[in-house]
Parts: C-alpha cells; sequence; structure tokens
C-alpha cells in the first residue's frame, strides 16, 4: 500500500487533498494522510470579521476530519518535526509515518522582526484564537471602564493599535474601526466616543506597498475618512506593556497592540535538512517539485521558485497549486512527465469596512460597492467546501438583511 502524507491543513494542502480525493476514487491502493497540529482548517480571509463579530467562528472554521473520504484518508492532528528523505518517513511528536509521496503546505508564522519578545505585550494575528482573543479584547474594554479613569487613561484603554499596514493590517484595522463604531459607539456616552480610536502603524511611507500608488492612496484616504490613524513611516523599535515606542523615540500608548507586521517561512524547517532559500523558504521548481529531493513537493506561502519571479503568497494562489501538486504526485507514480504550475492571477483583494474595498488586478483598479461585491463573491468561491461556501453566503446576506453588516459585538 502506498501513503501520500500532506502536512499542512491550510488552502495549500486542503485543495491538495480535494485533487487527490477526485483523482483516486478508483485506486484502492493509495492512503492519503493529511497532517496539521490542528484539527480545523481556518478560512483566514474573514478573521477580521470573526474580531468584530461580523462573521461567526464556526464559519471560519471547518473540521479537517470532515474532509476525509473513506478508509484510505486520514487527518492526525500532531506536528511534522522533520523527515527521512532516504527512508520516506515523517517524525511526528510521538510517532513516525511513512510516505512514497510528501507534499509540504507548511503555511507560515508571524514574522517578529528585531524585538524582543513583543508576543508578551503585543496579540498575534493567525489563528482563529487570535481573532476570538481580539473580540474578547473589545468587549472588556468597553464593559470595564470606569468613571475613575482620567482622559489620558481612558484613550489608551480604548486605542486599539494595529501593526503592519500590508493587506492584513489594513483589513484588520478597518474591519475593526467599521465594527465598534457602527455596534457600540452610538451607545456610549461622549467622553468614550472621542476616546476610542484605531491606530495603524507602518514602517514604510505607504500602506499596502505591494500594490499601485492608486490601491495604496484609495486604501489611505478610505482609512483616514473612516476614523483610522495613520503613522507612516515609523518602525516599532520596541514594545512595552500598553506602549509602542518607534525609531524617532515617539511613545504611542495603546492597551491593545496586534501585530500583523508580516508573515515568514516557519524556523522549524532550518533543521529539517530541506533546501531553503535566504528568507527560510522550500526552494521548487516550475512544478513544484522541491530541488533536489524525489518524490517531494511543496505549496503555499513557505515555497520559493527558483530563478524565476516569485509567485503570490495569496490564499488564491496556494488553492492553485494545491491542484497541480497533487496532480504531479499522481504523475509521478506512474512515471509520466509533470506539470509546471502556471498561476492565474483573480486580483488583489482588500477588504476596507462596511460595503467598500479596493481590487487591483494588474493594472485596473476597482474601488468602493463594486470592489466589496466583487470581494465577497471571491472569497465565496475560495472556500474549500460547497457546505462551507452556502454557510459563508448565507451569513452574510442575512447580516445584510438585517442591517447589520458589520458587528454584533455583545457589550452589556
Amino acid at each position: 500500500m502506498k501513503r501520500i502524507c500532506i502536512v499542512g491543513g491550510g488552502f495549500g494542502g486542503v485543495s491538495a487533498l480535494a485533487h487527490l480525493r477526485e483523482g483516486l476514487k478508483k485506486r484502492h491502493h493509495v492512503d492519503v494522510t493529511l497532517i496539521d497540529p490542528r484539527a480545523d482548517f481556518l478560512f483566514t480571509p474573514v478573521l477580521p470579521e470573526v474580531a468584530s463579530s461580523g462573521v461567526s467562528s464556526r464559519v471560519a472554521q471547518l473540521r479537517l476530519e470532515s474532509l476525509m473520504d473513506g478508509d484510505h484518508f486520514e487527518s492526525v492532528q500532531d506536528r511534522a518535526l522533520g523527515f527521512d528523505f532516504e527512508k520516506g518517513v515523517v517524525s511526528l511528536s510521538e510517532s513516525e509515518l511513512g510516505f512514497d509521496h510528501l507534499i509540504l503546505a507548511v503555511g507560515t508564522e508571524p514574522d517578529l522582526g528585531a524585538l524582543d519578545d513583543p508576543e508578551s505585550v503585543a496579540l498575534s494575528w493567525k489563528t482563529g484564537e487570535d481573532a476570538r482573543l481580539l473580540m474578547r479584547r473589545v468587549v472588556d474594554a468597553f464593559n470595564r471602564l470606569s468613571p475613575d479613569l482620567d482622559q489620558a487613561q481612558l484613550r489608551s484603554r480604548l486605542t486599539f493599535m494595529v501593526v503592519g499596514a500590508g493587506a492584513t493590517g489594513v483589513e484588520l484595522a478597518s474591519e475593526l474601526n467599521a465594527g465598534v463604531r457602527r455596534a457600540l459607539l452610538p451607545r456610549m456616552p461622549q467622553s468614550v466616543r472621542e476616546a476610542f480610536r484605531v491606530v495603524l502603524v507602518e514602517a514604510r511611507q505607504e500602506v499596502l506597498h505591494r500594490h499601485g500608488s492608486s490601491v495604496s492612496g484609495y486604501a489611505a484616504r478610505r482609512l483616514g475618512e473612516a476614523g483610522v490613524d495613520l503613522v507612516l513611516g515609523q518602525r516599532v523599535a520596541a514594545l512595552r506593556q500598553g506602549v509602542a515606542v518607534l525609531e524617532s523615540g515617539e511613545e504611542l500608548y495603546a492597551d491593545h497592540i496586534v501585530w500583523a507586521g508580516g508573515l515568514r517561512a516557519p524556523r522549524w524547517l532550518e533543521g529539517v535538512n530541506l533546501p531553503l532559500s535566504a528568507a527560510g523558504e522550500i526552494l521548487v521548481d516550475d512544478d513544484l517539485a522541491v530541488q533536489g529531493l524525489e518524490r517531494v513537493f511543496a505549496v503555499g506561502d513557505a515555497v520559493h521558485r527558483v530563478g524565476a519571479e516569485p509567485w503570490p503568497k495569496t490564499a488564491f494562489c496556494a488553492v492553485q497549486q494545491g491542484p497541480i501538486a497533487a496532480n504531479n504526485v499522481l504523475m509521478d507514480m506512474v512515471g509520466a512527465s509533470l506539470d509546471p504550475f502556471e498561476y492565474i492571477h483573480w486580483g488583489d483583494f482588500i477588504k476596507l469596512g462596511e460595503k467598500d474595498a479596493v481590487l487591483d488586478m494588474g493594472g485596473v483598479t476597482l474601488t468602493g460597492a463594486l470592489a466589496w461585491t466583487a470581494t465577497r463573491l471571491a472569497h465565496v468561491l475560495l472556500a474549500p467546501t460547497t457546505t462551507k461556501k452556502v454557510a459563508l453566503f448565507t451569513e452574510w446576506t442575512n447580516n445584510l438583511l438585517r442591517g447589520s453588516e458589520l458587528g454584533r459585538l455583545p457589550v452589556s
């Protein structure tokens, strides 16, 4: 019996699994094992809406076990610690699994830069629990206000700082700001309404620096109009409890700091005998085969294509890579030639709060309600199962019909 192991249950790994389910329907001599320390697939595009309670966490998550199909597919909730590529073995925390072919879809982890232990004072932004924790912090911040607080203390208590103005940081700041202003501030006294703010800090001089000036300019303008404070061209040099110290020496006070300052390939890859780039990403050829290794493929944000323009590190790219890697595994099993991966650009979708977004389609920019609608549709298509597509579409539709598109935060 042959075994295909997929390490990682994100967009790349789940899309590879779905393709293998189809490709192996009539082949009962191959087992497929998906390995991930989490029990759930996380639909990361809606994490900001989980934090503002605009989308329930159950819609954002999907049990990996539910994706298994019959006796030849299994999900193992464990962490891959290393590989013996000669013997074809994955080392787990308490066991080992043999493999004939391997697909690495390991994703990324927060890039904390040179800061000393920022996780002790800042919330990370990667998991469903991160989103739920931020939602609880928002609720607690408003529920635990005391009349004894002076205006400076009140302002710090109600300031939410997002570090990093890439797509992740911009979407989080927009959603958090819009949700609170719509759902909570109208019930609050004037002093509280004046104290609340969302601050977006970026080391570069512009938000969304990977995009064109029209995208960056529109996003910055709409963020400002919505009430988000932009601090640009300032790198965070240090974090203390409730304080971000900028390189200029200026101190920004915020009781709630969320680190969205970028992602990087997992550091544990550096110790498992894989060919890596200077940034720690797995080196692959055009067909997603890992360089120098047989029967090993890699997909997702932690791969680096050798000798060519890099692929974008997005969910839209990962869901296209997964089926190609899976198909190349099946082709390799029968000695056939492998297909190169050719990325099809859907566009870059950045949500900017309530009924607003910016869509960059490689030179063509859409904004406002039209871009927001296109973003919603793209995310529905991106969902991994028909059930999840329907659930996501239904929840968004219900929110729209109820007139509470953003924010159902349960503040007393």
